[in-house]
């Protein structure tokens, strides 16, 4: 029984110390203190990677200077009285609001969302469009701003004089491309800008003429191209569950927003704006 008392004892002890402890003051400066709860919690409000940053007592008190240096830029602004300065209120009022609202919003948008294999499948079968990726062709590119230079080596291409790869070398000043022998890779009609829709009907391995295209001259050559196909239903299903859950947050908004607006008893006061106030005749 005196092992029990003792035992309690000392539990109570160690709660009663700790709660003392929360309210140990482990700095001042003047005009306010920090106590130790107020630096646990900062320390404990920071991300995981930060926070073992400031887990030794090395790092608390680095952390507590930190502190300390923002309350006396805080103390400082506040004895300038910049927190009664008009326009720093109405931030103050924009953040707070801001935080508020965020705040809102994520409790609504933030609610788990269940998405079965039905609801995928059915979301694949009906957004076909989605899946469908179109032919792509692979290109070599020589570019340069000198005219001259690319139809010299155009002429020397059709004569069989000089390799594509070796055509890039030394015709070239477009330093992308050149690093990669002339490489553009693979891609669709519409997809970039400075390729001219005309490239993407040529041959394989064939040469297009000289090309003038954003400021630039250049010769394209088709090296390969990439059917187009259909991305299986297997491969796209989490993209899809993400797809769906975006809908049906963005819907959830939208009916809070919806049933908020009904109930708040909303009026515009056209003529005050104004706009002429729209009767049912001039509607």
């Amino acid at each position: 029984m005196r092992y029990i008392v003792g035992s309690v004892l000392v539990l109570l002890l160690i709660v009663f110390a700790c709660k003392k402890d929360d309210g140990k003051v482990v700095a001042t400066y003047k005009g306010g203190k920090i106590t130790m709860k107020e630096l646990d919690l900062g320390i404990n409000s920071m991300p995981p990677n930060l926070k073992a940053r400031y887990a030794t007592p090395e790092g608390k008190k680095l952390f507590l200077e930190q502190m300390i240096d923002k309350k006396l830029i805080l103390k400082k602004a506040e004895d300038e009285k910049l927190d009664q300065d008009p326009q720093m209120l109405q931030q103050i009022d924009e953040y707070r609001a801001n935080l508020l609202r965020n705040r809102i919003l994520q409790e609504i948008t933030s609610k788990k969302v269940e998405i079965t294999d039905a609801d995928v499948k059915n979301y694949y079968e009906t957004h076909p469009e989605e899946f469908n990726q179109p032919e792509k062709v692979c290109f070599n590119r020589i570019q340069n701003k000198d005219r001259k230079q690319v139809e010299a080596a155009l002429k020397k291409l059709r004569s069989k004089k000089i390799a594509f790869i070796e055509a890039v070398k030394e015709y070239s000043d477009d330093p992308v491309t050149k690093m990669r022998g002339g490489d553009l890779g693979c891609v669709a009609k519409g997809q970039r800008p400075d390729l001219p829709e005309e490239v993407f009907s040529l041959a394989q391995d064939a040469i297009s003429n000289v090309l003038s295209v954003m400021g630039h001259y250049q010769i394209i050559h088709v090296k390969g191209r990439v059917p187009a196909q259909k991305v299986n239903l297997e491969s796209s299903s989490q993209g899809i569950r993400q797809r769906i859950i975006n809908v049906k947050r963005r819907e959830s908004y939208e009916n809070f927003l919806k049933e908020l607006k009904a109930s708040s008893d909303i009026k515009i006061y056209s003529e005050a704006l104004g706009l002429e106030e729209k009767t049912p005749e001039n509607k």
